[in-house]
């Protein structure tokens, strides 16, 4: 029987988690002094990926930044340590649209918040949020860090920036904000001034 050679799942996430077994974001702003001990952790960030390609010769113009509106999950192995690079047990448990261990929409995020059994903290460290409930941990972005990350492309005058994808965000507006919480919040920042309100966070230098 032939065996397929496409990857079944995100094959650098897949060797992060295995080789350290610890929750973490998936699609941090810069990195966090947790990541410090290892050079592969170091580069898992927005900063420093367009810096290689930057650095290797692409030109900004031909950079589209990617956005998730989807989140990495992760089982706890301590209920009681919560903070990026906690020890993890594995992925975390498979949301009822998506249906895959490991990941989240925001749709179901957002749609498990409601329960009022998860908190959510800002970490200021990433610019990222994360939000837990039990054992189960989930890193995530909301219109906040996506700002943060458009407002970072259009100071490095990039090509523009796309999301995977449209159909996890919370497209019915079942959690309160009305349909499309995500998408929304991203355009107005891509089309905001610098001295807009709606982009207020500070972003990383631009540097060598």
């Amino acid at each position: 029987m032939a065996t397929s050679k496409c990857p079944t799942s995100n094959p650098i996430y897949a060797r992060i988690i295995s080789m350290h077994f610890v929750v973490g974001h998936h699609a941090p702003m810069v990195a966090a002094k947790y990541q410090a001990h290892n050079a592969t952790l170091l580069q898992n960030n927005i900063e420093a990926s367009i810096k290689f390609w930057l650095k290797s010769g692409a030109p900004a113009s031909k950079l589209v930044l990617g956005l998730p509106l989807y989140g990495r999950t992760f089982t706890l192995a301590v209920t009681s340590k919560t903070t990026p690079g906690s020890p993890s047990a594995g992925p975390g448990l498979a949301g009822p649209y998506t249906g895959g261990a490991g990941s989240l929409g925001y749709n179901e995020l957002c749609e498990k918040q409601l329960s009022g059994n998860w908190t959510t903290v800002w970490y200021e460290e990433q610019k990222v949020p994360y939000a837990y409930s039990g054992d189960q941990w989930i890193g995530f972005d909301n219109e906040k860090s996506l700002a943060i990350k458009i407002k970072y492309a259009k100071k490095l005058g990039l090509a523009g920036i796309m999301f995977w994808s449209i159909e996890t965000d919370d497209f019915r507006g079942n959690c309160g904000c009305g349909p499309y919480p995500l998408l929304k919040a991203s355009r107005r920042a891509l089309h905001s001034t610098p001295n807009s309100r709606d982009v207020q966070e500070n972003v990383p230098d631009v540097q060598d």
